[in-house]
């Protein structure tokens, strides 16, 4: 019925709806992404078997930007190696590298214990065989606005 109360929440609705179909900018996190394809361009054996580098991401946390549809992520990265054929000091300098270019805040001389780079348990298999865990805590900003 025209008028009507739900009319009108279905058009604010409806309104609501076309103006995020509408939202623009940056809305992928590519850390994740950018430090797989970074191990498996170094260490050809994970291109070949994907399976063995797994990672997931713990502890989120979004902090939304005042004023707008940006926001910044917190979270922990878990990088699981299975059956690492060297010594985890290898994967180790790849990660430090990475971390260069892509997180080079948490690198900084003279950071306290709580803010370390990384942190990392590692399970011999065989000799020079090695299951290995890198926990990393990172930052992204998403941007986003209307367009």
């Amino acid at each position: 019925m025209p008028g009507c109360r739900l009319c009108i929440d279905c058009q604010r609705e409806e309104e609501q709806r076309w103006k995020f179909k509408k939202i623009r900018g940056r809305l992928k996190w590519k850390k994740p992404k950018s430090l797989r394809l970074a191990i498996q361009e170094t260490l050809l054996e994970f291109k070949a078997a994907p399976d063995r580098l797994r990672m997931t991401i713990l502890s989120g946390q979004i902090i939304p930007k005042r004023n707008t549809l940006s926001y910044e992520a917190k979270y922990t990265l878990n990088i699981f190696v299975q059956e690492f054929h060297r010594d985890p000091a290898y994967l180790f300098l790849i990660v430090n590298k990475w971390l260069q270019e892509n997180q080079p805040d948490i690198l900084c001389p003279g950071a306290d214990a709580s803010s370390r780079a990384f942190i990392f348990e590692a399970e011999p298999i065989e000799s020079d065989v090695w299951d290995v865990m890198i926990e990393l805590k990172l930052t992204e900003t998403v941007i986003a606005g209307f367009g």
